[in-house]
């Protein structure tokens, strides 16, 4: 029976251990959420990217609405949107707060095929205890969304 030599075999050792490694990492990146901003790059330097658009008009104090998100997939390949988060800013220079307006976050599952897009609606309203002035007022929507590979 011929040996193999000492230092030959911590060489298969490491790089069998490397490609489990590399496999399990692999896998891990293709299930993890990743978020992106209104201008539909993501918050990190990963896949699957996606763009989030929208506003909502007509809104006073005590209105309630739905604002509708379109959501585009420009990746070859189906994406499944689980969670938008909307941030709510408003000018240096206004008496209205950013707090004054409620917009609910979307939580659930929604499938984009590649290359397209699709329109999420968003319950949206402004507090009934807001100046009337408020209601002309412009608000700046940032939107973050997380999405896995489908």
């Amino acid at each position: 029976m011929v040996r193999t030599p000492r230092r030959v075999r911590i060489q298969r050792l490491l790089i069998g251990g490397a490609l489990v490694i590399a496999t399990a990492v692999a896998t891990a990146a293709e299930r993890t959420p990743l978020p992106t901003t209104a201008s539909g790059s993501p918050s990190v330097a990963a896949s699957p990217r996606f763009r989030i658009n929208g506003n909502v008009t007509g809104l006073y104090p005590g209105a309630r609405t739905r604002m509708r998100l379109t959501v585009r997939n420009p990746n070859p390949y189906a994406i499944r949107v689980t969670k938008i988060r909307t941030s709510v800013k408003v000018p240096a220079r206004s008496s209205c707060p950013a707090r004054s307006i409620k917009v609910k976050r979307f939580r659930g599952s929604r499938r984009i095929a590649s290359r397209t897009a699709v329109r999420i609606k968003i319950n949206v309203s402004m507090r009934a205890k807001v100046p009337n002035a408020c209601a002309g007022q412009r608000y700046r929507l940032t939107y973050r969304g997380w999405a896995t590979r489908a």
